[in-house]
């Protein structure tokens, strides 16, 4: 079988730079916040956990109350969420496919929602059941 290179593998340099200004030009981020938003309010949400949260759009835009975790694979990405969000803003690289309960205890974060948007895309088929279902076991809500 071949071996496909990871997604983050494949977004650095130029093509990092692109898909961050995709982003930006698209607006489709802002979606992805309203809804956050809207569950932060008529939830209560106040622990986030965001699996590939990219170069960090969503918490720059989170009230300072809400505690954010965000996980990514690419390093480089990881490093303009940094760059864009307050300190108190965790980023850890990660995969997701190593991500369960023993894992958020090691870094001692109970979410109470966990978020992951335009994500699944970057994975094949044949992973998104698995994928999908790690997802919905980290925290009790979900977008």
């Amino acid at each position: 079988m071949v071996k496909f290179a990871d997604i983050s593998e494949y977004y650095v340099g130029e093509l990092a730079a692109k898909e961050e200004q995709d982003w930006i030009k698209t607006q489709q981020y802002k979606k992805y916040l309203q809804a956050t938003q809207k569950v932060i309010s008529d939830f209560g949400a106040t622990k986030i956990l965001e699996i590939g949260c990219g170069t960090g759009f969503i918490p720059s835009e989170l009230p300072e109350t809400v505690a954010y975790v965000g996980v990514d694979k690419n390093p480089t990405f990881l490093e303009w969420a940094r760059q864009k969000n307050q300190p108190s803003r965790r980023f850890i690289q990660e995969d997701i496919r190593v991500l369960d309960q023993e894992w958020l205890l090691a870094q001692n974060f109970e979410p109470d929602l966990v978020v992951s948007f335009a994500f699944l895309k970057h994975f094949g088929f044949d992973e998104w059941n698995d994928i999908t279902t790690r997802i919905l076991s980290l925290a009790p809500m979900a977008i």
